[in-house]
């Protein structure tokens, strides 16, 4: 870990005109004589979540994670003393290593349905390993799931700053990433396309480029490492169940050694083994100990494979079974379409209607459906009976898209 100094820049959300110091933390923290076991997450305050979550866990707590819209539903939790005392940051992780087997609760993504309840411990949360170079990262996911919780953990255990940069709209995106000296981005494929727009020059001082949660893109890859040009990028493919699994520098992966007799691939998806998942996971997906993932593979060379699509992904419209990631990737294709999200409708004729939301300056609905027979080849079931024209697409609360 690398040597503190009480200056050190903690955390800065241009928002709320917070710029804290890692010694400002450590005083907030001491200044809380009580903590709570259940933490709601207002995105219009996320300092005051972060703070309110670290200090329950590091009197030993377990913790529920709940968004602030559903304080008013749930009755009045009983509040504890504190008992934390700290001098320096580099404690935070020392006592929470004290109490790594407490449970961390929180909600999945709710990318093709209603969010599930995980658990996690802080063992699973905290880093493996402690860096000796400090980073500072730009804040890219929602505060109160998975991906963000990794994040913030992977932040404080290495001393590094959090850029809050998940509402991006109302930011100086410029100012930060050149005048903050932001190094690392970790996002889903959707943020990073819906945050292209916004993006006016190039950024040498990023060193790494993170995606995570959703199919990697190798269209907006190459957009990125124009505005990038000296980040390494990275794809992770990780599940809320497990954290993270594999890890490589573009679509295609591979079962690793330690990962063999753990991970294995039949009728083109990807099984998981139980004793990789943390407690919460639908037991229904579960048979003879392997955790059914819903992500299709294609294999590429014998060992070689990349992720395609959710299970989810295929429907059928009219009695034809269509998969409507590889949709959105043809449409992608045409020239001037800068985002789309693809999506079915219940309708009494057909079961299914297929519906598009479209990003583009370009061209009109019908014109679209035109490209779609002339240019793409499509099939009349295969081309969107119903387009919307938008200014962006609709995502979860993760910055995922909405698949439902």
């Amino acid at each position: 870990m690398a040597a503190w100094d009480e200056q050190h820049l903690f955390y800065l959300d241009h928002r709320n005109q917070q710029e804290i110091t890692y010694r400002d933390f450590i005083k907030c923290l001491n200044e809380m004589s009580e903590y709570r076991s259940t933490v709601y997450v207002d995105r219009a305050n996320p300092y005051l979540f972060f703070c309110e979550l670290i200090i329950a866990l590091l009197n030993g707590s377990d913790v529920q994670i709940m968004d602030a819209e559903q304080r008013g539903t749930a009755a009045e939790e009983p509040s504890f003393q504190s008992r934390v005392q700290l001098r320096e940051p580099q404690e935070i992780v020392l006592l929470l290593r004290e109490h790594a087997n407490a449970s961390v609760h929180m909600l999945t993504s709710g990318t093709s349905g209603k969010p599930k309840r995980i658990t996690h411990s802080i063992r699973t949360l905290l880093p493996h390993r402690s860096k000796k170079k400090r980073d500072v990262w730009a804040f890219a996911y929602h505060p109160s799931h998975f991906a963000g919780i990794q994040v913030f953990f992977e932040i404080v255990s290495n001393l590094d700053t959090l850029i809050y940069f998940f509402d991006y709209r109302e930011l100086p995106l410029d100012e930060l990433l050149t005048g903050r000296e932001i190094t690392i981005i970790s996002a889903t494929p959707t943020f990073y396309r819906s945050l292209l727009p916004y993006l006016h020059g190039t950024y040498g001082k990023v060193r790494r480029i993170i995606f995570g949660g959703e199919k990697y893109e190798e269209s907006l890859a190459n957009k990125l490492k124009i505005l990038f040009p000296d980040a390494l990028l990275k794809n992770i493919y990780a599940t809320t169940e497990t954290g993270k699994l594999l890890e490589s520098q573009t679509d295609l992966f591979t079962i690793p050694p330690a990962m063999q007799g753990l991970l294995k691939i039949e009728n083109d998806e990807l099984l998981i083994h139980e004793s990789l998942l943390r407690e919460g996971p639908d037991s229904r997906l579960i048979s003879q100990g392997w955790y059914y993932s819903g992500d299709l593979i294609q294999f590429e060379t014998e060992d070689e494979f990349k992720f395609v699509s959710r299970k989810g992904d295929v429907v059928k419209v009219g009695g034809y079974k269509i998969n409507l990631q590889i949709i959105e990737e043809k449409v992608k294709t045409l020239d001037g379409i800068d985002h789309i999200r693809i999506y079915c409708r219940p309708n009494s004729v057909v079961g299914n209607m297929l519906t598009a939301e479209i990003v583009t300056d370009k061209y009109s609905e019908v014109q679209i459906k035109q490209l779609c027979r002339s240019e793409l080849g499509l099939e009349s079931w295969e081309i969107p009976r119903v387009i919307y024209l938008v200014k962006d697409i609709a995502q979860t609360i993760t910055g995922k898209k909405l698949r439902n």
